[in-house]
C-alpha cells in the first residue's frame, strides 16, 4: 500500500491499525485530507467480512486509477485472509457509479426497483426498469436475488443518474460470477 501511495506522492499523516476481539479497523488519512480510507474486518454468522466504510480521494487524485490499485491491494489481502463479503455504502458522488462499476450488488429487487423509482431520471428510469425486470426474469433464482448494480453501470448513459444513487452494496467474493466482473473491473485500463 505505501508504495501506491509513494507513487502518487500521497503523503500519510495517520495509519491507524487497531484489533479487538474478532473485529479489526484499518485507517490510513492523507495530507491535506487528498486521501480518507478506511476498512473495517469483522465476522458475520462465523464468515469474515469488510466494510469498507471509507474512500475518499480528492482534488488530482481523481481519475488517476489509483482506487483501482489501492482496492486491488486490499482484496489481493482479502483472498489470502478469507475474507466472503465485502460491504460498503456507496455514496451519491462518484461512489455510487465506481462501485456500481466493480460489480457490487444491493440486496433485492424491491431495494433496486425502490433505487431507481425515487432517483433515476424521467428519461433514463423505463430503460433501467426494464433492465432490472429482464433481469430478474432471466437470470435471478428470485426477486430476493441481489441485483448487480454493473447491470446497469453497463450503459452509459446512466453515469449522471447512478452517481447520484445513496445505497447500500456488497459484493459476495464467493459468487464466481460477481468475483469476475469485479476482477475484470479491476484489471481494465
Amino acid at each position: 500500500m505505501n508504495k501506491i501511495f509513494e507513487e502518487f506522492g500521497i503523503q500519510i499523516k495517520k495509519k491507524d491499525f487497531r484489533v479487538k476481539s474478532k473485529e479489526a479497523t484499518i485507517l490510513f488519512e492523507g495530507e491535506q485530507n487528498k486521501i480518507d480510507l478506511s476498512r473495517y474486518f469483522f465476522y458475520r454468522d462465523g464468515e469474515k467480512i469488510v466494510n469498507h466504510t471509507r474512500f475518499k480521494l480528492i482534488g488530482n487524485l481523481q481519475q488517476k486509477d489509483i482506487s483501482k490499485l489501492i482496492t486491488k491491494a486490499f482484496y489481493k489481502q482479502y483472498k489470502n485472509c478469507g475474507i466472503k463479503k465485502i460491504e460498503l455504502h456507496a455514496d451519491d458522488k462518484i461512489g455510487g457509479w465506481a462501485w456500481a462499476r466493480y460489480g457490487f450488488s444491493i440486496s433485492s429487487k424491491e431495494e433496486v426497483k425502490k433505487l431507481v423509482s425515487l432517483n433515476a431520471s424521467p428519461k433514463n428510469k423505463p430503460l433501467m426498469e426494464a433492465i432490472i425486470d429482464d433481469y430478474y426474469k432471466n437470470e435471478a433464482k428470485n426477486d430476493n436475488a441481489p441485483f448487480p448494480m454493473n447491470k446497469l453501470a453497463e450503459h452509459p448513459e446512466f453515469k449522471e443518474d447512478i452517481i447520484s444513487f445513496d445505497w447500500w452494496g456488497f459484493l459476495d467474493l464467493t459468487d464466481k460470477k460477481q468475483v469476475k466482473v469485479f476482477e475484470n473491473y479491476l484489471d481494465s485500463k
